[in-house]
C-alpha cells in the first residue's frame, strides 16, 4: 500500500527533478476503492498536522476541469478521459468531506494511531471501514 497520503515528509527527503510515469488508473471502479481509502488517510494526517479544509463540494468541479481541460485529458481521451478526470476527482472531494467529518469526531482511533506512530494499526484499521459512496 502506498502510505504517502499518511506519513509526513521525512527530513532526508529531497525533490527530484525526475519525470516518473506511473500506470494510476485500470478503471474507474478500482481507482474509486483505492482513493476512497488514500483519502481517509490524507484526511487523518490533515487533521494531525491542522491543515485548513476547504470546500469539498468545489473540490471535484475545480478538479475536473483542471485535469479534463487544464491538463487534457478530455483532449487526449475524448470522452472516457474527462469520465476517469470525474473519477479522479472524486479523491479531492472526498479528503474534504473526510477532514469535516474527522473534524466532528468521527474516528477518533484513527487520529490518535497516527499521533501516537502505531501506523501498522492505522492502516489496517482504514482498510478494514467499509466504503463510502
Amino acid at each position: 500500500m502506498i502510505v504517502h497520503e499518511a506519513l509526513p515528509r521525512g527530513p532526508a527527503v529531497a525533490d527530484l527533478r525526475a519525470f516518473i510515469e506511473h500506470r494510476f488508473a485500470d478503471g474507474t471502479e478500482g481507482r474509486r476503492a483505492r482513493d476512497e481509502r488514500y483519502a481517509l488517510l490524507w484526511a487523518v494526517r490533515a487533521r494531525v498536522e491542522g491543515w485548513p479544509r476547504k470546500p469539498a463540494a468545489l473540490q471535484r468541479l475545480a478538479h475536473t476541469l483542471r485535469n479534463g481541460v487544464v491538463k487534457g485529458a478530455l483532449f487526449r481521451g475524448g470522452g472516457p478521459g474527462l469520465a476517469l478526470a470525474w473519477s479522479t476527482a472524486r479523491y479531492h472531494e472526498r479528503k474534504y468531506a473526510y477532514l469535516a467529518s474527522l473534524e466532528r469526531g468521527e474516528h477518533p482511533e484513527l487520529v490518535a494511531a497516527l499521533r501516537e506512530g502505531r501506523l501498522r494499526e492505522l492502516f489496517a484499521r482504514v482498510e478494514a471501514l467499509p466504503l463510502r459512496d
